[in-house]
Order: C-alpha cells, then structure tokens, then sequence
C-alpha cells in the first residue's frame, strides 16, 4: 500500500511523500470504504494480530490491483541502451583528474 500511496502522493505534486502512513492514507485515499478498511487493518496490526494467512481485504486488494493495472499502461519502458560509453569515459576522466 505504501509505494502505491506514495506514488499518488506525488503523481498530486505534494513535494516530499511523508514516513506517516496515515498522512499518506488521509490524502490520497478518497473511497470511504477503503479507508475504513485500511483503518481496521491497521488497528488489528496493532492489536498484535497475525495477518499473513487472512483472506484478502476486497476494498484493499481491489485498489491495490486497479492501481498496478493504472501504472502499467502509463508506465513508460525504454528500449534505448545507455549511453555507457560516455559514462566510462566521465569515470576515466574522473580517476585520471584525482590520479
């Protein structure tokens, strides 16, 4: 949940993305029920209750599928090679300057 957030966070241009989850939760998660849901999560974290072997959330996991579905069709892969060339020759530049 927290990279997804944080990748809202500053997709809105909110400058630094904050540690505080519930920051995060507050201002970039508009659905009431999954807020609720996320709220309850926690609280039953907190509680010290083991949660690796629960049935999925639906409001969590259904945001969690529809922002990775989102971020894959504006996601943006490069098939150009770097330029390696040119940062091996910054490196030498580097190491002969120092050397």
């Amino acid at each position: 949940m927290r990279p997804l957030l944080a990748i809202r966070w500053i997709e809105q241009e909110s400058g630094v993305v904050p540690m505080e989850f519930a920051a995060l939760v507050e201002r970039c998660v508009r659905s009431a029920e999954l807020k609720a849901a996320i709220e309850e999560l926690l609280e039953r974290k907190k509680k010290g209750h083991e949660l690796d072997r629960e049935p999925r959330i639906p409001a969590i996991s259904n945001f969690i599928e529809s922002e990775l579905e989102g971020l894959g069709k504006t996601l943006i892969v490069s098939k150009a090679k770097p330029a390696i060339e040119k940062l091996d020759e910054l490196f030498r530049a580097a190491l002969n300057e120092v050397g």
